[in-house]
């Protein structure tokens, strides 16, 4: 059974559960720290809602995060039950989460420049008007400072989780062949018990009726007196 990618697997999922959780908990505090500071540049606050942009838990900042969870849990519960899948699973669905909190840390080291690139994509002349550095420098000062140390910690558990979960399913077909080479060394151990015994029982009758002989070849001698034999049936 493999529990040690389950546990790492359940880890991980709860990693990402905790993205929407606090994004939902500090994301208004956050959105009206970037309005403020979009009035401070003289842009629009209702440009973000045109654009769709958000800091709460809504919309894709929850479904991604959720679906994800909900995957590692079921490839966690099919890990737990040793199921035929589980391993499969475990490859194509860790290595996926690992290529994903990859991108989604390499977005947040290039915020700025991101976010740049993604106002420009929009087309909107008013967002290309917003300087990006302080605009995001506000929303993140809306959140509480351990909420930096809960990224670090995140981002730890789900690279070692998922990499520990991949080394275990690469561990587990050689697992599965050394339990089925013992399982055959010790059925060849029982044949050669059971040939052993049989070789051992064979000489032992063979000795038996070795012995019985003199005794018959004593009853059929001839005695010195006459032609009769001893032992046999109307002699005498």
């Amino acid at each position: 059974m493999s529990t040690l990618a389950a546990i790492m697997q359940l880890l991980v999922a709860a990693a990402f559960v905790s993205i929407p959780v606090v994004r939902h908990r500090f994301g208004p505090a956050a959105k009206a720290a970037a309005v403020a500071e979009l009035r401070r540049q003289n842009v629009r606050p209702e440009v973000l809602e045109e654009n769709r942009l958000r800091f709460d838990a809504g919309g894709h900042e929850t479904a991604a995060p959720a679906t994800v969870a909900v995957v590692m849990a079921a490839t966690a519960a099919l890990n737990f039950a040793d199921a035929d899948l589980a391993q499969l699973l475990t490859w194509i669905f860790s290595s996926l989460v690992l290529l994903m909190n990859a991108a989604i840390v390499y977005s947040n080291l290039t915020a700025v420049k991101s976010v740049e690139t993604a106002f420009r994509r929009k087309g909107d002349p008013e967002l290309a008007r917003v300087d990006v550095a302080p605009f995001l420098q506000a929303a993140e000062a809306a959140f509480p400072r351990w909420v930096r140390a809960q990224t670090y910690l995140r981002n730890t558990v789900v690279f070692s989780g998922s990499a520990i979960a991949l080394s275990n399913a690469l561990l587990i077909p050689r697992r599965r062949a050394d339990g089925r080479m013992e399982q055959v060394l010790r059925g060849d151990s029982i044949a050669a018990k059971g040939l052993l015994h049989v070789r051992h029982s064979a000489p032992r009758s063979h000795t038996r009726q070795r012995r019985r002989r003199p005794s018959t070849r004593a009853e059929l001698r001839p005695t010195r007196r006459g032609s009769k034999w001893r032992g046999c049936p109307g002699s005498g």
